[in-house]
């Protein structure tokens, strides 16, 4: 198991931005890791889990655009 973290920023259904981040343990290519952490940045958005960039303004719905994405390997 490789562990990555991942940072996706991006503008929800009202076109306030978002920025949600987090860590994972995958076994699977690098690759496949992108496609993870975009699955696990949707779960965050629709979870309330998002950090907006003025407290209180995110409105957590769809649709979501994700327009900037980082993923790196830890190990």
């Amino acid at each position: 198991m490789r562990k990555f973290t991942y940072e996706i920023q991006g503008k929800d259904g009202a076109g306030r931005g978002f920025s949600v981040r987090g860590e994972f343990a995958h076994s699977g290519d690098f690759p496949s890791a992108l496609v993870e952490a975009q699955r696990r940045a949707f779960f965050d958005l629709t979870q309330g889990r998002a950090t907006y960039g003025q407290p209180g303004t995110g409105s957590c719905r769809g649709p979501y655009s994700f327009q900037k994405l980082v993923v790196e390997t830890l190990d």
